[in-house]
């Protein structure tokens, strides 16, 4: 009996070891809103500002924009929008900088505001939208802002279906509804949802304007409150840009901008403006500083400013580590 405890003991030893060396081996987890918060609130109180919150009495929220959360306190309200180094906090009316060395937070340049603009089009999860290509898509990826029970988006989905024929073109939709999530607005806002989750979005999109209808299928993360949020937070973001979503449908361009578009529509104008030859000209790419975490700051900056970065808190530093099972095998069982 007391061989097999023996033995026993050994083997739930040697898979501590096997799983301590699972864990140093696998890549750091994705930073999430919790260290968003911390750096955040970390910056503000080195620069003797307040938010009047705590990270444990709020919460931040990811959006369709990759290292982009909305900060909620404890009862939901928004309080702001910032990123994962805790470098920005902002609204609808535009962005501060706050920096980790104490300075107070000023209100972020035209120059800034343009690279961060760049970014956040680079960032957005356009795998979660609901993409409808025309044509060979005309290497566009515009985003649709469009609701179920908005009657100047069912005449451009039919305009977008008579005249369309021939414009390559790609929408990725982000379905709403024109009403509150409360009361009538319930139903409409269970519409979008539906859509949103459908197995076949691109199907599911264009039949809805056919039909005004959408069956049941399946349940995704877009649930009806999910789906609203979504949508609020994103125009969020695009209004501290600069680019305000005023009324549906709206299309955001690739390049930041917003294109309201004309009620009536022919050929010629929707392949000027959504065809290949609308693709507004895009700034070369620049390395992004913004919407990055903490620890992916390029090791080649020098100086103050790599101090400050490799002192930021919430930064994690990658560190190979060797384990020589072997070795600790023969330590386990000697």
């Amino acid at each position: 009996m007391n061989v097999f405890k023996q033995s026993f003991g050994q083997w739930r030893a040697l898979g501590a070891v096997v799983g301590m060396a699972g864990a140093m081996l696998a890549p750091p987890a994705q930073a999430d809103g919790r260290s968003a918060t911390h750096n955040l609130l970390t910056n503000v109180a080195r620069a003797n500002r307040s938010l009047g919150i705590t990270e444990n009495d709020s919460r931040a929220v990811p959006t369709l924009v990759r290292g982009m959360y909305v900060l909620n306190d404890n009862k939901g309200a928004f309080v702001g929008i910032i990123n994962e180094a805790g470098t920005i906090y902002g609204d609808a009316q535009g962005f501060q900088v706050f920096t980790t060395n104490g300075t107070p937070p000023r209100k972020m340049n035209s120059e800034e505001l343009n690279d961060l603009r760049q970014e956040v089009m680079g960032a957005i999860e356009y795998d979660k939208l609901i993409k409808v290509t025309y044509g060979d898509g005309g290497g566009r990826k515009q985003v649709l802002f469009s609701a179920v029970d908005c009657g100047f988006c069912q005449r451009f989905e039919q305009e977008l279906s008579k005249n369309g024929r021939g414009v390559n073109t790609t929408f990725y939709v982000l379905p709403s509804s024109l009403q509150e999530l409360k009361g009538a607005g319930v139903a409409k806002w269970q519409t979008a949802s539906r859509l949103w989750c459908a197995e076949n979005g691109a199907a599911a999109w264009k039949k809805y304007w056919s039909t005004l209808d959408v069956a049941p299928g399946r349940t995704c993360e877009f649930d009806p409150k999910t789906a609203e949020q979504t949508g609020l937070n994103l125009k969020r973001i695009l209004a501290g840009l600069g680019a305000r979503i005023h009324g549906t449908p709206s299309i955001l361009r690739e390049d930041g901008s917003i294109l309201n578009n004309e009620i009536n529509m022919d050929f010629a104008y929707m392949n000027k403006a959504f065809g290949s030859d609308g693709l507004p000209k895009l700034a070369a790419a620049k390395q992004p500083q913004w919407l990055v975490a903490a620890a992916d700051v390029p090791s080649s900056q020098n100086g103050d400013d790599a101090q400050q970065t490799a002192a930021q808190p919430g930064a994690q530093q990658s560190k190979k580590i060797k384990i020589d099972v072997k070795d600790a095998l023969k330590k386990l069982f000697n």
